[in-house]
């Protein structure tokens, strides 16, 4: 039996940003769910993240052949091709948007960050750059399934100090990658087997970065993903709103 899913999506530009520079996407149709948080002066990232959301879309579904084949039989062929499909995608997007900002001055070195989530049958694919999330809600517990491309998650994955040890750092929260400021970027790709119940929650780091452990039980409780997700974005802002703040629920 193929696992129905449906997105909503929903975001927010905070209390102290005067433009939102996030984009996102729901396409049940294509089954393609995307948060894009962008970077750069001048409304920069802004269109960095509409660039790498409308792009990374036009080449999923240019690759429909790719995706029918998965559908069909899941060898290891076909499953490797479908997330080669999404890494080539996201380079698509990373190669234009560093184009488009060569020949702007104003848009000098804008990027974004991207996660997407691609839904193929029972299956999903995965693909993450920046520090934006994805999570996994599977049986009752919430799973991140992404790790942050930031100066700070790669000093703590070579044990240097603790996370508090950064509180006060400038540059613990700096991007190790982005989509757009090089012409390419390395990007995680990952293909998940769907039980019946999965949820994937896609969210910006203006929201992740005010939710606690002990607040994601929200999305697991009984809710509608709007609700939901209403819900979240009212936090965030209550606790400060200091960045854009977006998130997708696929159910």
């Amino acid at each position: 039996m193929t696992l129905k899913h449906a997105g909503q999506g929903l975001t927010s530009v905070g209390k102290k940003r005067e433009h939102n520079e996030d984009s996102f996407l729901v396409d049940d149709r294509l089954g393609l769910y995307i948060v894009a948080d962008g970077m750069g002066g001048h409304a920069a990232g802004e269109v960095a993240s509409r660039m790498a959301t409308e792009i990374v879309a036009e080449v999923v579904r240019g690759g429909d052949a790719v995706l029918a084949n998965l559908r069909r039989e899941a060898s290891h062929e076909h499953k490797l091709a479908a997330q080669q499909l999404v890494e080539r995608a996201v380079q698509e997007a990373c190669a234009r948007i560093h184009k488009a900002a060569q020949g702007d001055r104003t848009k000098r070195g804008m990027g974004t960050t991207f996660d997407c989530v691609l839904m193929v049958g029972n299956r999903a694919i995965v693909g993450h750059v920046g520090d934006s999330r994805v999570y996994l809600i599977r049986h009752g517990k919430v799973h991140r399934i992404t790790e942050d491309h930031t100066m700070l998650a790669m000093a703590l994955k070579a044990g240097v100090g603790k996370k508090d040890d950064f509180a006060d750092s400038d540059w613990a929260n700096a991007l190790t990658r982005a989509v757009g400021p090089q012409s390419s970027v390395q990007v995680d790709t990952l293909l998940l087997e769907c039980q019946p119940g999965d949820r994937f929650f896609l969210c910006s780091d203006g929201l992740h970065g005010y939710l606690q452990d002990d607040e994601t039980p929200a999305l697991v409780g009984g809710l509608g993903a709007k609700t939901t997700l209403a819900h979240l974005i009212d936090l965030a802002n209550e606790r400060g709103g200091k960045d854009n703040i977006t998130g997708v629920l696929v159910t």
